[in-house]
């Protein structure tokens, strides 16, 4: 198991904001779980990291922070009441360009799945918000824990919640009686209408014990990001070149996505300017021969991709990955967020978090 190392913050403490005090929202079918993409063969679990919500058939929005300096690749989808539900590859997405991990205005995310989801997305409040929203009810949906101290989370559920205030970029949520808590983040905040519920905020973060307050980012004041996605997911299908286990990943470096196969994202590895084709949440590296478990596979691990289980090594940068500075982890999103740190250092924090998750189900860990 991977745990999160506590740092306590100056400022705000991330969390993702049970529904503390909430009912099963079993139809609620566009609200979606965020899961990690299984990499290693054989490995069946199903642990948490996000909520979201489906905005277009292929689109989902999701908190920026859920990802933990991971590409949006390392994620799958779980449309379904529970976390046990049928799962959709996540093939491209981003963050707001914008976004820093230690501040919230931008704390939004989009992902792009394989194919449509067979659910009917939720549409977004185009309108601009405003003060005149202080104190309406709305309504939170999430897969999130159900009280601060609580591990487990994993059921959809929905809780009724007020409006505090609304500034430029966030809604300061306060119970009325549910709230937000870890699991939670990226889930909708739904204000009702007579045409129905719409989506007015993505949940971030709020206080540890999930008991005072909450906070979303504003979808209205996002817009022109949000967009982009949607009009990028709804250009056709990928064509670019399908990925196979067998090339050398190790040997070619990318600039941008464009340069790697479907389904693998450009990513940043331990060494300076250097950037290398990874797909799902396997870092880069070597492919080898087929196997069925770890042992197969001496000194790499076996993973497993759509066309089988192929022994694995990463690639010489990102075997033993070094933070370019001290990078701590926090508590959120159901999962871990970054500390103060660059980029590199979230993307190397992935690297050794999912390297470490393949070595441990090849000695029988789970």
């Amino acid at each position: 198991m991977l745990a999160c190392v506590v740092e306590p913050r100056p400022q705000h403490t991330s969390t993702s904001a049970p529904l503390v005090g909430p009912t099963a929202a079993s139809s609620d079918d566009a609200v979606v779980a965020i899961v990690s993409r299984r990499t290693a063969c054989g490995d069946d679990s199903t642990g948490l990291v996000c909520t979201g919500t489906l905005i277009a058939p292929r689109v989902v929005v999701t908190a920026a922070h859920c990802l933990g300096g991971a590409p949006p690749t390392a994620f799958d989808v779980v449309v379904g009441p529970s976390i046990a539900g049928p799962r959709l590859h996540v093939v491209g997405g981003a963050v707001h360009p914008e976004y820093l991990r230690d501040e919230h205005p931008y704390d939004i995310a989009a992902f792009i799945l394989e194919r449509d989801a067979a659910v009917t997305p939720r549409p977004m409040r185009e309108a601009p918000l405003d003060a005149s929203l202080t104190s309406e009810k709305v309504r939170l949906v999430g897969f999130g824990v159900l009280s601060g101290d609580d591990m487990g989370g994993g059921e959809r559920r929905e809780g009724w919640a007020s409006v505090e205030n609304v500034d430029a970029y966030e809604l300061r949520i306060v119970p009325g009686p549910a709230l937000t808590c870890r699991g939670d983040s990226g889930g909708p905040i739904f204000l009702p209408t007579p045409e129905g519920d719409l989506l007015i905020g993505v949940t971030t973060w709020g206080d540890p014990p999930c008991a005072s307050f909450g906070m979303a980012v504003r979808v209205d004041r996002q817009r022109a990001f949000i967009k982009a996605m949607v009009d990028g997911a709804a250009l056709g299908p990928d064509t670019r070149p399908p990925f196979a286990a067998r090339p050398d990943g190790c040997a070619a470096t990318c600039r941008d996505d464009a340069d790697c196969p479907r389904d693998t994202t450009c990513v940043e590895t331990g060494k300076t300017d250097v950037r290398r084709c990874a797909r799902g949440g396997v870092p880069p590296g070597r492919y080898g021969a087929a196997c069925r478990a770890g042992e197969d596979c001496p000194g790499g691990a076996c993973v497993t991709i759509d066309e089988g289980c192929f022994c694995y090594a990463a690639c010489s940068e990102m075997s033993a990955p070094v933070p370019p500075k001290p990078v701590a982890i926090r508590v959120g999103g159901g999962g871990c967020a970054l500390a103060r740190g660059s980029a590199l250092g979230a993307h190397v924090l992935w690297v050794a978090l999912a390297l470490t998750m393949l070595r441990a189900h090849r000695r029988g860990r789970a």
